[in-house]
């Protein structure tokens, strides 16, 4: 398209924001001869911005949190299975897909993906409100040794869901119970 000296041209579309777009505020800009092809008495006067900005709201984003974490007994020999029994909610504002149920064993009270990993259960998602609770035995391999633990559940342990309480850290992350076991 070309136009005459002095002739206006006006578009007038729609435009999506792209889905991974940080919340918050941001102006619309545009920019005419993009490529530079036409040759201009000004060529830094190509670009417009609205005076205002637009504000961008994260979209609605589940919220997954260990709500109980319980195990039988609290003490016993490695080797032997441990009965342990989660629950787990949405609270957020949005369904979650699939995820994991990490149960952990910890020297300490920080439970981290770090940590010797007990096992799982899988989860096909959960609705806004909804809740799972599983409960299965898991054995202590020997080669824990003996010592105080402590049995933590990382609900998202793989980090496979974006939910509304992201943040940088790991332990801030992931949303975890504890309970202390005794191998004897």
């Amino acid at each position: 398209m070309s136009l005459a000296p002095g002739e206006l041209s006006l578009v007038s579309d729609d435009f999506t924001v792209p889905a991974g777009t940080p919340a918050g505020p941001w102006f619309v800009g545009v920019l005419a001869d993009v490529g530079g092809v036409v040759t201009e008495e000004d060529e830094f006067n190509n670009g417009l911005a609205t005076a205002s900005p637009i504000t961008v709201t994260a979209p609605p984003r589940p919220d997954l949190r260990v709500v109980e974490l319980l195990h039988s007994p609290s003490s016993l020999d490695a080797g032997e299975p441990l009965l342990v029994r989660d629950r787990v909610v949405n609270q957020g504002l949005a369904a979650a897909g699939p995820f994991r149920v990490g149960v952990y064993l910890s020297p300490d009270a920080e439970v981290t993906t770090d940590d010797f990993l007990l096992g799982f259960r899988a989860l096909g998602g959960l609705l806004v409100g909804e809740e799972s609770s599983a409960e299965a035995p898991l054995v202590v391999p020997p080669s824990v040794g003996a010592g105080t633990f402590h049995v933590g559940a990382i609900v998202d342990h793989e980090d496979g869901v974006l939910r509304s309480e992201e943040h940088t850290s790991e332990l801030q992350s992931r949303q975890y119970l504890v309970c202390r076991l005794l191998l004897e």
